[in-house]
């Protein structure tokens, strides 16, 4: 996963406009803080789910990543307003 992570960052870097490149290193880095209870990661997850939003705020697996995120962190209000607008975009 470390490996991955690192990876992923460095994509994150050389194309931080891809919105799927964004949120797929706020999703490992999400599996990261949930097995190892890691605070950073799980900062860096936030972060980056936020800013996917941002690039994309369609993209309903950023908006998934965040609530996730923020459930983790215990957040209940950002987790509430992420699954609210995920719910918007898609009412299945």
């Amino acid at each position: 996963t470390e490996q991955a992570i690192g990876l992923l960052r460095r994509a994150v870097a050389a194309a931080p406009s891809s919105v799927r490149i964004v949120n797929d290193a706020a999703a490992a880095l999400l599996q990261q803080a949930q097995m190892t209870s890691d605070t950073a990661a799980l900062a860096e997850a936030r972060e980056l789910a936020t800013r996917a939003t941002g690039l994309d705020p369609t993209f309903t697996p950023a908006w998934f990543n965040l609530a996730s995120a923020a459930r983790l962190a215990d957040d209940a209000a950002a987790e509430q307003q992420a699954l609210a607008r995920l719910r918007e975009l898609d009412p299945r």
